[in-house]
């Protein structure tokens, strides 16, 4: 049988460039704005809007989907079978998310992953890592999330320790391609809350362009099906000098 082995990828996109200086800060300073924009044409959107206002594609709340804002209509929703095509249709097969944190997840330790809660650490100390400028959000996106367990174990962190977590994540949004992940991950959050959940195609990701200061991706590059069109999104919305946290699967995961 092959062996197999987890690749870490740990990139930073280029330094921020000067900036002229900032206006004074007012009394009550605006919230940043919204980090969404449609999938399609790019334009600046909110949870709260149900259709884009530049090219009218339309944003559903999957109401048999744990309510969540669909921001993927490049992947239509189909009635799921037992046995689907490898890559992300696996993980759209609601038998494979209701298992997801029933020992699937857990089973990558035999492939040297460190586990959710290890993952989480090191994903804790490369955001430290992190040179950006007091003015940039911090939001951070766990892409191909799953069920969300490394939301959830983060979410967890900053609820026990939230002056440390302060400088590192001011707002947390879990994201993954499957309607079934998706609503496995909503059930699961009314545990520990403090972080969205949305639908989305991480080849089309509905963000704006610097919007995000990390991305996150536990052991799911292997399951992006446009893996080149995935890499350039991500930096596409990524902040400069915001960084990208993947671990993956080198050859041999079952699904893919």
């Amino acid at each position: 049988a092959p062996t197999r082995r987890t690749l870490p990828v740990l990139t930073q996109s280029a330094a921020p460039s000067a900036s002229p200086s900032a206006p004074p800060a007012a009394d009550a300073p605006p919230p940043p704005p919204s980090p969404y924009a449609c999938p399609v044409c790019r334009t600046a959107i909110s949870l709260f809007d149900t259709s884009c206002p530049s090219c009218a594609t339309a944003f559903p709340r999957l109401s048999r989907y744990g309510n969540v804002v669909d921001l993927a209509p490049s992947l239509p929703i189909s009635a799921p079978t037992l046995f689907q095509t490898p890559k992300l249709s696996t993980f759209r097969n609601p038998v494979v998310s209701t298992i997801y944190d029933l020992g699937w997840r857990a089973s990558f330790r035999q492939s040297g992953f460190p586990g959710v809660d290890g993952e989480a650490r090191l994903f804790t100390e490369f955001l430290r890592g992190l040179d950006l400028p007091a003015s940039v959000p911090r939001t951070v996106l766990d892409l191909s999330c799953g069920t969300a367990p490394a939301s959830r174990a983060v979410a967890a962190m900053r609820a026990s320790s939230p002056s440390a977590w302060a400088p590192l994540v001011e707002s947390w949004i879990a994201a993954d391609g499957s309607e079934a992940m998706v609503r496995e991950a909503v059930s699961k959050r009314a545990r520990v809350g403090d972080y969205e959940v949305v639908r989305a195609d991480c080849a089309a990701l509905p963000f704006r362009d610097g919007a995000l200061a990390a991305v996150h991706a536990g052991a799911a590059v292997h399951c992006w099906s446009r893996l080149q069109d995935g890499l350039r999104e991500v930096s596409r919305v990524l902040v400069p000098g915001g960084g990208f946290f993947a671990t993956t699967f080198t050859k041999g995961a079952w699904g893919t």
